[in-house]
């Protein structure tokens, strides 16, 4: 695996995404057909693929590989399952697998053009701005495809949400043999290539984040977040966020018409977003060390728990006096007198002498 050579947008509304891409976020499209839009952000490319309205819409991360059968198999020997079988298809050899998130991910070899570098790709690109004329993309490799001069944000990063960060680390880091450029507890950033994937756990948040409802989100760079703000309000975006903090810096977050959410930040280097990564952890720490401790109660003894109980309201059930037993209410309490009864009528017939 050496960079992260697309990141596919599945869409059922085409035009409608195109258009939001292009006009709103100022993106230019390299390849648009009726079925994909292929955009340009200075390196991978950010491609949008049109689907039924029965297929899942999701955010699928795509990986040049070099020899990818033998990657494949490499792969699998580490634990990695694959959902389908290696196709070879008019564009390159891919094949499909998902992480531990469920998020979906590929292994491109382009069908050609494979084995050029990125250095030599940007050369050529240059060259070919500098007078010659531009050539239209045929096939969904980004090798065969010499982008336009770029306008817009840059898209960056890929951000993969995390639930459970030690299992993505140990997936992404372990298992994809991708190497860790930035790392703090709640963000780690691999060295992906133009654009950078990073895994984003966001737990500890005491309010929920609507970004953490989406799998996978765009994060775009632009050089004047302001700047380009009040340029993309009069190109009629909305804003549903601008957030600061958890070391990130300033971001202003929408969404596309499909719901992914997107989110535009100035361009930082690594060494930077480390530092403030690390000022943000540390803040976290400090914070935690001024709560005040809650004091520990003592473990009370069996002779304690008992004069408690005792000294409870009793309940109900428990006020209600208990009923002695026969033996107890005859050694305890005097039986009351009987009653005195009135003398019973005898029924015996009298006779004749006894009425005299």
């Amino acid at each position: 695996m050496k960079r992260l050579l697309h990141v596919v947008s599945f869409t059922t509304e085409l035009d409608a995404s195109r258009q939001f891409y292009r006009d709103a976020m100022g993106l230019r499209p390299g390849a648009d057909t009726p079925f994909m839009v292929n955009f340009s952000t200075d390196g991978a490319g950010l491609m949008l693929l049109a689907v039924q309205p029965t297929q899942r819409r999701e955010v699928e991360l795509c990986f040049e590989s070099e020899r990818v059968g033998t990657v494949v198999e490499t792969l699998r020997n580490r634990g990695v399952e694959f959902i389908d079988e290696l196709r070879h298809l008019a564009f390159g050899s891919v094949i499909h697998f998902r992480d531990p998130e469920g998020n979906l991910l590929s292994l491109l070899q382009p069908g050609s053009g494979a084995a050029t570098s990125a250095a030599e790709r940007k050369a050529h690109a240059a060259a070919k701005r500098g007078g010659a004329a531009e050539a239209e993309q045929t096939s969904l490799a980004l090798a065969d495809f010499v982008p336009p001069a770029h306008t817009g944000p840059a898209l960056t990063t890929a951000i993969v949400r995390a639930r459970d960060m030690a299992a993505a680390r140990a997936y992404y880091g372990r298992s994809l043999s991708l190497k860790e450029s930035v790392q703090s507890p709640m963000w780690v950033q691999y060295d992906t290539g133009e654009v950078q994937l990073a895994i984003h756990c966001d737990r500890d948040r005491g309010a929920p984040d609507r970004s953490m409802a989406q799998p996978v989100s765009l994060g775009f760079s632009v050089e004047d977040l302001d700047e380009w703000k009040h340029a993309a309000s009069a190109r009629g975006v909305n804003f549903s966020n601008v957030q600061a903090g958890l070391g990130l810096g300033a971001a202003a977050e929408m969404s596309d018409p499909e719901g992914n959410i997107i989110f535009v930040r100035e361009r930082v280097s690594e060494a930077q977003l480390q530092r403030r990564l690390d000022a943000a952890s540390a803040t976290k720490r400090s914070n935690k060390s001024k709560r005040p401790a809650v004091a520990e109660r003592p473990t009370a003894t069996k002779r304690e728990v008992k004069e408690t109980a005792v000294t409870k309201r009793p309940s109900a059930k428990a006020a209600a006096p208990k009923r002695a037993s026969a033996k107890t209410a005859t050694t305890r309490k005097p039986k009351a007198p009987p009653k005195p009864t009135a003398p019973r009528k005898s029924t015996k017939r009298l006779k004749p002498r006894d009425r005299a």
